[in-house]
């Protein structure tokens, strides 16, 4: 006990830094699922994105395939 007396004596920032973080423990927990949630919108945002870009990409390869006057590989 006179171990941590002394260090929080010496270093009075970890005690701080301590007491702030657990009081902001229950911010986290709420925190949390929104994160989440907003992790997940924008992974579906790209998924989406991505489709559309690759999408495009293969209209362009038919539409460029069909003026050279052969029909597109699918």
């Amino acid at each position: 006990m006179e171990r941590i007396d002394y260090i929080l004596t010496n270093r009075p920032e970890i005690g701080v830094i301590g007491s702030i973080g657990g009081s902001l423990q229950m911010f986290v927990e709420t925190a949390s699922p929104l994160l989440q949630f907003f992790g997940l919108c924008l992974g579906v945002a790209i998924g989406v994105y991505t489709l559309l870009i690759k999408r495009r990409e293969y209209q362009d390869k038919t539409h460029n395939t069909n003026e050279a006057g052969s029909k597109p590989d699918i």
